[in-house]
């Protein structure tokens, strides 16, 4: 559609205009609609709006502004919803409330690698993104991380198996900590919270402390 409409870019403009379209889009549904919908409390969706559309336009549809400033933009790892995908009858009327029925559940690891490309062609790319956008993200809650991905065979560029696998939970931390993102402690200072000093500060359900001790000592 770029290409159509500005002839006269080249495929590097053409491509860094497209992937800060891509970014934007990404950015707005992540701030005014997926974490309002996760965590849905009235402060959060008005700091969301706010953090949007400025605080004077939070509560009214108006378009952001944005200042590009020859500044390449792109989007850091985000999250990702992990959980079985739904799929969705796009060839029936919305239920009532207003998704189509639901037909099949899939197993993430029927969707990735060589035989992911299979399913997902199978599928087509409007049952995907239908499907998509009515599935619900995933609880905000302790063990939603699956465990496959600990897993993940990555190909090459010519279709091969890397013969390393990828442990995508450890790699998330190693990347957390070049980012220099805080760690916990840091945190609750940085909120004027006590530092925790061992696991029953952080919860009093017995089995997870058990698992945390298990899993990091």
């Amino acid at each position: 559609m770029l290409q159509k409409e500005y002839q006269d870019l080249g495929d590097e403009e053409l491509y860094r205009h497209a992937r800060l379209v891509t970014s934007a889009v990404i950015a707005k549904i992540h701030t005014i609609d997926w974490t309002v919908e996760l965590l849905k409390t009235a402060t959060l969706l008005a700091g969301m709006r706010a953090n949007w559309y400025g605080l004077l336009e939070a509560g009214k549809s108006r378009r952001p502004i944005f200042f590009n400033g020859g500044v390449r933009r792109r989007l850091s790892d985000a999250l990702t919803d992990a959980r079985s995908p739904h799929l969705r009858d796009i060839t029936a009327a919305p239920g009532p409330n207003k998704s189509p029925p639901l037909t099949q559940k899939v197993p993430m690891q029927n969707l990735i690698g060589h035989n992911g490309e299979n399913s997902l062609s199978e599928i087509g790319f409007e049952r995907q993104m239908v499907s998509m956008g009515h599935q619900a993200c995933g609880a905000l809650q302790l063990w939603n991380y699956p465990v496959w991905m600990r897993d993940l065979v990555a190909q090459n560029v010519d279709g091969t198996d890397r013969p390393n696998h990828v442990d995508m939970p450890a790699l998330e931390v190693y990347r957390d900590r070049e980012r220099k993102i805080a760690r916990y402690n840091q945190f609750r200072r940085a909120l004027l919270l006590i530092p925790i000093s061992k696991w029953e500060d952080l919860t009093d359900d017995k089995e997870a402390i058990k698992v945390l001790k298990r899993s990091l000592w």
